[in-house]
């Protein structure tokens, strides 16, 4: 990880943060749909992983 990276990271934390502490319900909403796309996303890429690995009928 160098400077530029470590810096956006920073930067992009204190977003997130100062959203959360000044917009409370906003801030969940924001998170909340984030994590649920995340985790969609890992759910087809394991269902997809699934299908492939099962011969054809």
């Amino acid at each position: 990880m160098n400077v530029l990276d470590l810096t956006k990271a920073t930067v992009l934390c204190a977003a997130i943060a100062f959203l959360v502490y000044s917009y409370p319900v906003l801030g969940q909403i924001v998170i909340i749909g984030l994590l649920s796309v995340l985790w969609l996303s890992c759910a087809l890429q394991t269902v997809q992983t699934v299908r492939r690995r099962q011969p054809p009928v």
